[in-house]
């Protein structure tokens, strides 16, 4: 007698156990839904491509800088986006002054406010206030080049110094105060 009134209290309560289960996954589902229904309304995506004023559908890299510009790396060239204009940094051989190559790869903005974007061919750095790129370019004779010409990572320590991911074996640092 006591082990069947032990065994119907168990069944009693692994009904109740499986009821409140159910109500624990329909509450779940319900809460969710809710969230999302909420969450849909609050964000729009743009969606900016080539057609857009893009210089590639393929973008590589994109970093935010200091003042609000969103810079976007392509297999084309470099863009700065202000949330409606483009303006296109391409290669240009006959002027020294602008982006080293179109091939981005990666980018990282300095404490000091600089751009720097590393290419298919080496680095090149914007300075915002002049408009201009100068570049450092892996060359033989120069032993404080960067060791390979595709630069794939670039990174700041807290030291300042650039920490340069080249696409072959090792890293470079550079020292900014030398």
């Amino acid at each position: 007698m006591f082990c069947e009134l032990c065994l119907s209290l168990f069944l009693i309560n692994q009904r109740r156990y499986i009821l409140l289960k159910s109500h624990f996954r329909l509450w779940v589902v319900l809460m969710v839904l809710t969230w999302l229904n909420q969450v849909q309304g609050q964000y729009i995506f743009n969606q900016l491509t080539a057609d857009k004023g893009l210089p590639a559908s393929a973008v590589r890299t994109i970093l935010r800088d200091d003042t609000g510009f969103i810079w976007i790396g392509t297999s084309n060239g470099l863009c700065r986006f202000d949330g409606t204009e483009y303006v296109w940094f391409r290669h240009d051989p006959s002027d020294t002054t602008s982006i080293c190559d179109n091939d981005i790869k990666t980018m990282i903005q300095d404490h000091e406010g600089r751009i720097w974007v590393g290419t298919g061919r080496g680095i090149s750095t914007f300075l915002p206030t002049e408009g201009k790129f100068s570049h450092f370019l892996q060359t033989p004779k120069d032993k404080n080049a960067p060791s390979r010409e595709k630069i794939k990572y670039l990174f700041e320590d807290k030291f300042h110094n650039i920490i340069i991911g080249p696409d072959a074996m090792g890293i470079d640092m550079f020292d900014q105060k030398t």
